[in-house]
């Protein structure tokens, strides 16, 4: 039962996953040929990014993980896991810019809309088969935020608007962790602290403000 649960769950992210990209691909100005390349890179990082949790998975379980290692990871992944994932993703990037020199803020421009466009396939299938009305606000937002993209397509090239972007989300995810889910807002079903999302906002921002003061020299 648990490892059916487990593969519906993971059949619902590689569905709404799907459908973020085609998103991107369909609303996106570039070549065809640019736009696949940029996809590839982001498929890429995103699957650092699945790594990175199956990391953060076993490392919250601890000694558990000896006792039962097939149980324990036919489970779900707790909020633990994503902390731990998103600490090892930021320094992966780190990483990469530091010692290979890599522009994955490139793909900035790739991941806004898909993100916004998965979470959003992913919350209205969960209203949909588990009517969760606490979701159904989110998902409003979320269609504001998309149908910005959709109608001003051309701002997908530009690097600053996808920045502000996100930092609008993460506030709507405060403002939702606050106003809604007593200090946590859901993510993916993960349910992530509000200090988690202010922590990314002050970096994302932070890092941001400090790159433009370095273009601007």
């Amino acid at each position: 039962m648990v490892f059916t649960t487990a593969l519906e769950t993971v059949g619902l992210y590689i569905a709404s996953y799907s459908i973020g990209c085609l998103f991107y691909y369909v609303i996106a100005t570039e070549k065809g040929k640019r736009k696949r390349q940029l996809l590839d890179g982001f498929l890429s990082l995103t699957l650092n990014f699945v790594i990175f949790i199956w990391i953060g998975k076993i490392a919250s379980q601890g000694l558990r993980i000896f006792h039962d290692p097939l149980a324990t990871l036919a489970y779900p992944s707790n909020a633990l896991a994503v902390y731990i994932a998103t600490g090892l993703f930021i320094s992966h990037l780190i990483y990469r810019r530091m010692h290979k020199q890599t522009r994955d803020e490139i793909l900035i421009p790739v991941a806004i809309p898909v993100v916004f466009a998965t979470i959003f396939i992913y919350e209205s299938i969960q209203i949909l088969l588990y009517s969760d009305k606490t979701s159904l606000m989110f998902v409003v937002f979320l269609m504001v935020l998309l149908l910005i993209q959709l109608f001003r397509p051309e701002h997908l090239q530009d690097l600053n608007t996808g920045i502000y972007l996100f930092l609008i989300f993460l506030l709507g995810c405060i403002v939702f962790a606050i106003t809604v889910g007593n200090g946590y807002a859901t993510l993916f079903n993960y349910r992530l602290h509000l200090l988690y999302y202010i922590s990314l906002f002050i970096l994302i921002f932070s890092s941001f403000m400090y790159m433009k003061r370095r273009l601007n020299k």
